[in-house]
């Protein structure tokens, strides 16, 4: 076990080297958090056990928080499970085919720590993470079910907080509806063709392309792409997608073509100049559930490894949303942590995030 996750397509890195990744911030809410999380995985995982073989592994984590969003009810306390990782564990495998071919399969079940129940929540099914089969060579990698969308895995790539759905504020502006996403839909897609290329002189893409499989859905008008360059200190990634579908589990017709159909782009990167890494990141849309709605997002970071064990990590994100014979809307967001490995396998997390929404009071979060 490890305190990583290490990025096969469908995952992101997270790492107690402080090097080049890190967790962070909660939009719109104004956070300060001691947490005691991630007892984790070593999570390249099955694919990484050896020519063929089928493994075992998964990351546990949970906080406390008081919170209270801007746009919210008072102030509540609980504990949450979400943290700097999502709670998960995978069972996964491949097979050597000869010739350079291998088969490849992986079961994801997200679980909440606090609960022990499966998914993110109550409706999702037992594997609602990654869940597929596929083929991989020399020519790279086609796999063939449920994957991590791509604008979700890119903007992993370019925020100090990674994967954090919690704590990562260029991924909750643009995700999570709590918090004002902009972005239709989930993190993950069904029903999908994915193809990743091999890594050339540092180069990768990886394409998406819906197949439907639901009566009456236009899942099959879900496409997206993805370019990423890797090298030395340097990270940059472009990506566009058309979701065609507001939650590819459901059907939803609409006459309005962009009630169920969105544009969504992002572009950015990231920096690493030791001991300090910077990021930026910028991500747009066009449609969702009014026609002519468009939305803008910006966002910057750094993390700061301060210690062997210890990084510091910061970010801002400003959204501004807009639609024809509408006000704009705008959410404001800071944050500001601390990751601290005990271990390879184990860290404690303290963060605190203020953020404000058009019209509302200024949003407070604190995990102690």
């Amino acid at each position: 076990m490890h305190c990583s996750t290490h990025g096969r397509v469908g995952s992101a890195a997270r790492s107690c080297k402080h090097q080049s990744t890190s967790l962070a911030g909660r939009v719109c809410a104004r956070a300060a958090a001691l947490a005691f999380a991630s007892l984790g995985a070593d999570a390249a995982g099955a694919e990484e056990a050896g020519p063929s073989g089928v493994s075992f592994y998964g990351l546990v984590g949970l906080d406390v928080a008081s919170t209270k969003r801007s746009d919210a009810t008072p102030r509540a306390l609980a504990m949450q499970s979400a943290g700097l990782n999502g709670p998960f564990w995978v069972v996964g495998g491949r097979e050597d085919l000869g010739g350079g071919l291998k088969s490849v399969f992986a079961l994801e079940s997200f679980f909440q720590t606090t609960t022990g129940a499966a998914g993110r929540l109550s409706t999702e099914p037992l594997f609602s993470r990654n869940t597929y089969v596929g083929l991989e060579g020399g020519y790279g990698r086609a796999t063939l079910g449920r994957n991590t969308k791509l604008l979700y895995l890119s903007e992993q790539w370019i925020n100090p907080f990674s994967t954090s759905i919690l704590f990562s504020l260029l991924v909750m502006q643009t995700t999570q509806p709590q918090f004002g996403g902009a972005t239709l839909g989930d993190t993950f897609w069904n029903n999908v063709l994915q193809y990743a290329t091999p890594n050339l002189s540092g180069w990768s893409t990886i394409a998406h392309v819906g197949i439907g499989g639901l009566a009456g859905s236009n899942a099959a008008n879900n496409l997206a792409l993805s370019v990423k360059y890797e090298g030395g200190p340097m990270t940059a990634v472009a990506m566009a997608q058309n979701d065609g579908i507001a939650n590819a589990t459901t059907a939803t017709p609409s006459p309005s073509p962009w009630a169920t159909a969105q544009l969504a782009w992002l572009a950015g990167g990231a920096y690493d100049l030791k001991p300090v890494k910077v990021y930026g990141a910028a991500q747009g849309t066009d449609g969702f559930s009014t026609v002519g709605q468009k939305s803008l997002t910006w966002s910057s970071g750094l993390s700061w490894s301060t210690t062997p064990s210890g990084s510091v990590l910061a970010a801002l994100a400003k959204t501004r949303v807009s639609a024809p014979g509408k006000a704009d809307t705008r959410r404001n967001t800071a944050t500001f942590g601390y990751d601290y490995c005990l271990s390879k396998r184990t860290d404690l997390y303290a963060v605190y995030v203020y953020g404000k929404q058009t019209g509302q009071g200024a949003g407070q979060n604190a995990l102690r």
